[in-house]
């Protein structure tokens, strides 16, 4: 189900000067055009290239108001050198921001976003996810001052 949030991440992508590489591009009637991404982890590219923010501190900016950007960006960089799964809960964080509805409540939103992003892996998508987040909070108390 895609939504209106790819004219706005073209948007974006044209005002940071490029979308994957390529300049972003408008239809004849001024509207940003449709991005090509199609599947979550495109998506999540286009966000961090788009915005230079990983979606993991996006992420967090988001949900964990408590904590300042710089909180936010050590945290990302420790979760990210503390797992093997660093890239599946990135794509995770850029579905929550940009695929899911914001007025459904944070758990609607983050069980549509284990249904999709973790669709293919075996196991417990729950327990992943909930490794996953337990792993991120972790490494942001880490980095509290």
């Amino acid at each position: 189900m895609k939504r209106n949030w790819k004219i706005a991440l073209v948007a974006g992508a044209a005002l940071s000067g490029a979308c994957s590489g390529e300049p972003a591009s408008s239809t004849a009637d001024g509207q940003a055009a449709q991005p090509a991404a199609d599947t979550p982890a495109m998506e999540a590219d286009a966000s961090v290239q788009m915005g230079g923010t990983d979606p993991i501190t996006a992420l967090c900016l988001d949900m964990m108001s408590s904590y300042d950007r710089e909180t936010c960006d050590c945290g990302t960089e420790a979760f990210r050198a503390s797992t093997d799964n660093a890239d599946t809960y990135a794509d995770m964080a850029s579905y929550y921001l940009n695929e899911t509805d914001p007025a459904l409540s944070l758990v609607e939103r983050w069980d549509e976003v284990v249904d999709v992003v973790l669709a293919d892996e075996q196991g417990s998508k729950l327990q992943m996810s909930n490794a996953l987040g337990k792993a991120h909070r972790a490494a942001l108390k880490g980095c509290e001052g």
